[in-house]
């Protein structure tokens, strides 16, 4: 962070997510690629950064919801609410992007965070950023069966 301290890793990975993307549009998008930064990589990324639970739309994290807060109560990011038309019908929901303060950071975290990870979230962005959120979910949950969980809260 600016003022010298290091930057705690499971930030670093909302921040760069979000930067990769230049804009992370669904809290249950971000959900996903977080789950799957921690699930689809070499051991050296993949871990517990979040706790994940088996959720209505597959895995979930209190931890991650608690983050995105302190982002934003941090100044790093920026979360606002979006309606656009899909081949599905109407979609609403919040889209998160970095303000001019987490723009910032980016240099720094990247001199902090291993080229390892760095390269993982970029793999995981160029694969799954952008994939149609129906994709996204069926993915998560033909891949992660014990995640998916229609009827859990």
């Amino acid at each position: 962070m600016t003022d010298g301290r290091a930057i705690d890793t499971r930030l670093a990975l909302i921040l760069l997510l979000i930067d990769g993307l230049g804009e992370l549009r669904g809290r249950t998008r971000l959900q996903k690629l977080v789950f799957l930064t921690q699930n689809e990589g070499a051991p050296e990324v993949s871990g517990n950064l979040f706790n994940f639970v088996a959720h209505r739309y597959g895995p979930f994290s209190r931890q991650l919801d608690a983050y995105v807060v302190a982002a934003k109560n941090l100044a790093f990011v920026v979360e606002e609410p979006y309606e656009v038309e899909t081949p599905y019908g109407k979609v609403s929901g919040y889209r998160f992007r970095l303000t001019r303060r987490g723009e910032r950071e980016i240099p720094l975290i990247m001199d902090q965070v291993s080229t390892v990870l760095a390269d993982h979230i970029r793999e995981i962005v160029s694969a799954f950023g952008k994939m149609d959120m129906k994709d996204l979910l069926e993915y998560v949950y033909d891949r992660y069966p014990n995640m998916a969980s229609p009827d859990a809260e």
